[in-house]
Formats: structure tokens, C-alpha cells, sequence
């Protein structure tokens, strides 16, 4: 699974074959999905609550993944869900994965539905230049 992620991260990070990392990334979110609900790997020595913690910030990061293949391969709706569950699971503490949100949400939502997420994003300090962007350009609109 991990070498599925860091494979699709990296082709989506550079743009370059958008549909290999798009196989790459889905492999990657069901091996992690089911990693959250049915664990095939031993228990590490981690407390039950500490290791599905684990567990779900990897499916989280597989999530964000999926999300910036699919949306750079113009599937905003699917990145939308993906993206949404990638936030949800870290508490919207993780800039890049909000950052994914945002992008995707400014193609699919209306502004009232995603602004004062993205505002909250900036005053937590959790947030980037892309979630700056969307926001400038939502105040010019």
C-alpha cells in the first residue's frame, strides 16, 4: 500500500500520468479503507485507540491523494467526497488536505457552502497559499 500512495503522490504531484496514479491511488484508499474496518496487520505496541488513530490517518492521506489525482483529472465530484473525508478525519489540522478541499470545493460549491470553512482553515493556521488564493478570489466575485 505504501509504495501505491508514495507512487500516486508523486505522479499527481508532477502531473505526469494522470491515469497510472489514478489506478495507483484507488488501490491504495481500498487497501486503507478496509485497514480502518478489518486490520490484516498485527497490532503494533500501540494502545487499540492510538493504532485505529493510525490507521484512519493513513486512509486519510491515501483520501487526500485520490482527491488531487481525481481532480486534476477534472472528477471534481468524486474528489469532492474525497477530500471532505480526508478533512473530516484529521479536524481540518492538516493544511494540504484542506488545501485539496479547497480547490475542489471552489469548482463544485457555492461560495457560501465552503467560505467559512476556508476562513477557519486561515485563523487556525491551517491553511496555504492555494486556500489563500480561493478565498481572493471569492472576495473579488
Amino acid at each position: 500500500m505504501t509504495f501505491y500512495q508514495k507512487m500516486a503522490f508523486s505522479l499527481q504531484e508532477n502531473h505526469v500520468d494522470l491515469k497510472y496514479a489514478q489506478e495507483l491511488s484507488r488501490k491504495a484508499v481500498a487497501y486503507a479503507k478496509n485497514e480502518v474496518i478489518q486490520p490484516t496487520q498485527p497490532r503494533p505496541l500501540k494502545t487499540a485507540k492510538q493504532w485505529e488513530q493510525q490507521r484512519r490517518l493513513t486512509y486519510a492521506a491515501c483520501a487526500n491523494t485520490y482527491a488531487r489525482v481525481l481532480y486534476q483529472l477534472g472528477e471534481w465530484k468524486e474528489a469532492l467526497t474525497y477530500s471532505q473525508e480526508a478533512v473530516k478525519i484529521t479536524n481540518g489540522e492538516n493544511a494540504d488536505y484542506n488545501s485539496s478541499y479547497a480547490i475542489v470545493a471552489e469548482k463544485l460549491l457555492p461560495l457560501k457552502q465552503f467560505k467559512e470553512k476556508l476562513e477557519g482553515f486561515v485563523k487556525r493556521g491551517k491553511s496555504t497559499k492555494e486556500i489563500i488564493d480561493v478565498l481572493k478570489r471569492a472576495y473579488v466575485v
